[in-house]
């Protein structure tokens, strides 16, 4: 690897206070501006946006670069990222009789009220907060894969956040979107093709291939009104969006990003600095608002194949049972509207969506909440599934107070990637399995 060259100081980022999702959101977007050249991204941006065929021209653009004059009928990917580790034994609470003693067990402070499960017939049943996805689910379009988990993806936040977007522990070339990225023949002309809300830069950063990170979701929403030309929506994304990362940066940030998980468990350094700020314009971003801006991405019928989500807090280390309630509510409802919505704007989209987190949480709670675990259990929606659970939360076979990893997190991201027409094993690590999910 080659060694970066010393930072140049920084002044404007240096007397900004720092707080972990301010950290996290810099360091995995932000940067890219120094590496991508800003007028190519802007020059991309313009040319996806000319060739949509939903939004009208009335100011000349270039055309080069240009992608195909049509985006119907593509598929389309969303990820949506817990950031915090969801209890996902919580989300998918076990019902199967040698499992629910177990559970009460293990969980009398936090456990969800067997009278409040939504029972959908399997070895799990659902926490009551997803009732909005009951209509997908029994449509047999949402399912529940169960013991996802990176081997050794460890505990700190930060760390495991680095693993799950680049889908393995060792050094990787960019997130698992941004080398899904680099395989499509359009990834260095067209920008709009892999796109990310509000953070997640890092996972949908390429070698060569450029993506967007809309810094500002609700803004970009509030200004994409219905009938804008070519040149206003262009004018929209420049105004409240960025070049995605790329992989070659060598500002500061990155640095003490590689850095700090070297040295020490960086998720108690951020800690420590994320009390110093108010950072609330990324702290409050809620599933329903993101998602209605993605789904409004698909009706403006841009490029865009992927679009990561990122919703924060999901570390329910204390007073777990009412957040964590209304964590699922708010993501259980966005799903539900982003799928109206789409389906009534572009029924033809052919759309997955999956959920990811960093890591599980504990098998037994702490006393009002639960701590950093391993096994998790993550959702499915989009096109029919031929199961509605697949894997098992290893109740019975924990690993020192942990739910067991059995499968690879990757295998996610195969089948994501397969939905897309790319070829999972150029892209990831052997490992992953072929969940056959989707019908």
């Amino acid at each position: 690897m080659c060694e970066s060259p010393k930072p140049e100081s920084a002044p404007q980022e240096a007397a900004q206070p720092l707080g972990r999702r301010r950290f996290l959101y810099l360091a995995g977007g932000t940067a890219g501006a120094l590496a991508i050249g800003a007028s190519q991204w802007e020059v991309g941006v313009r040319d996806s946006i000319a060739t949509s065929t939903s939004v009208p021209s009335s100011t000349p653009t270039s055309s080069a670069g240009a992608t195909a004059a049509t985006t119907t009928g593509r598929p389309l990917v969303i990820v949506v990222n817990l950031a915090g580790g969801n209890d996902s034994l919580n989300t998918f609470v076990p019902t199967a009789a040698a499992e629910v003693g177990r559970y009460r067990d293990l969980r009398p402070a936090v456990g969800v009220d067997e009278a409040d499960l939504i029972d959908v017939g399997t070895a799990v049943a659902l926490h009551p907060s997803l009732a909005p996805i009951m209509p997908l689910w029994e449509a047999n379009r949402a399912a529940a894969v169960l013991g996802l988990g990176i081997d050794g993806q460890g505990r700190s936040h930060f760390a495991a956040t680095d693993t799950l977007f680049a889908g393995q522990t060792a050094s990787a070339d960019g997130g698992w979107v941004g080398r899904w990225l680099d395989t499509h023949p359009n990834a260095g002309e067209d920008p709009l093709l892999a796109v990310a809300l509000g953070g997640g830069g890092s996972a949908v950063r390429g070698l060569t291939g450029s993506s967007t990170v809309i810094d500002d979701p609700d803004n970009f929403l509030l200004r994409t009104a219905p009938g804008m030309d070519v040149g206003q929506l262009s004018d929209v994304f420049l105004a409240t969006a960025s070049p995605g990362a790329a992989p070659s940066s060598s500002t500061a940030l990155d640095l003490v990003r590689t850095g700090i998980p070297r040295a020490v468990n960086a998720v108690d350094v951020l800690d420590q600095i994320e009390q110093e700020v108010d950072d609330a314009s990324l702290e409050s971003a809620t599933a329903t608002g993101l998602l209605r801006t993605a789904a409004r991405l698909v009706e403006l019928n841009l490029s865009t194949e992927v679009v990561f989500v990122e919703i924060g807090g999901f570390d329910t280390h204390a007073n777990q049972v009412g957040t964590h309630d209304a964590l699922l509510a708010d993501v259980a409802q966005g799903i539900a509207e982003f799928f109206e919505t789409v389906e009534a704007a572009a029924p033809e989209r052919n759309v997955l969506l999956v959920t990811t987190s960093e890591f599980g949480r504990r098998a037994a709670d702490n006393g009002s909440g639960t701590d950093h675990g391993a096994g998790a259990g993550h959702l499915v929606v989009g096109p029919a599934m031929n199961e509605p659970v697949v894997g098992t939360h290893g109740l019975d076979a924990l690993i020192d107070g942990d739910l067991p990893i059995s499968i690879p997190t990757t295998s996610l991201y195969a089948m994501a990637i397969r939905h897309l027409g790319g070829d999972p094993s150029a892209i990831l690590q052997p490992g992953w399995a072929d969940l056959g999910l989707i019908q």
